[in-house]
């Protein structure tokens, strides 16, 4: 594909975290006709993700995408702390991709539908899989502009009188 120039895309994600230098270079040299997407599943590998996002923006500029797996418990408890954990941690992963211009796609777990919170997964997935909201409103003012404002912002509101979400995730742009 190097040698011919000819354009081709990958139908499915990509695994960032088997990405060096040597893939890197060839990938991103190449005539790649789509949008490069890779999976961010879980919040433990933040330092290993981040470490392939400056990779990945030492041989690119172009957007790139992350597919974000929410909802899921790998311990299959599925109760209250694990769901507030969740939303935290995909507050989490979705910053450290805004960090680096790349777009978080979520992708929620048929369980999400269990918690309490499921309308916070389902704004978040509003929120995120429109690139032009997300790049251009914050989650605050996504929840306060969209449509069915009241039971949006009652999620925001639990979250932040609850102090769950201490770091500012609302507000950044």
């Amino acid at each position: 594909l190097l040698d011919t120039q000819k354009p081709f895309h990958f139908k499915q994600g990509l695994d960032v975290r088997l990405l060096d230098e040597e893939k890197a270079e060839m990938i991103f040299s190449a005539r790649y006709d789509g949008d490069f997407i890779f999976a961010f599943d879980d919040i433990s590998d933040a330092p290993l993700i981040e470490e392939k996002l400056q990779l990945i923006r030492r041989y690119t500029n172009k957007r790139i995408k992350f597919y974000v797996l929410c909802g899921y418990d790998r311990s299959g408890k599925y109760d209250e702390k694990f769901f507030v954990n969740d939303i935290f941690n995909t507050f989490k992963r979705i910053d450290l991709l805004r960090k680096y211009d790349a777009l978080p796609y979520i992708m929620r777990h048929k369980n999400y539908r269990l918690s309490k919170y499921f309308g916070m997964y389902i704004t978040l997935a509003e929120w995120c899989n429109i690139p032009a909201v997300f790049y251009k409103t914050t989650f605050r003012e996504f929840t306060t502009t969209k449509a069915n404002v009241h039971s949006r912002r009652k999620y925001l509101s639990i979250f932040e009188n609850e102090n769950y979400l201490t770091e500012n995730f609302f507000d950044k742009k």
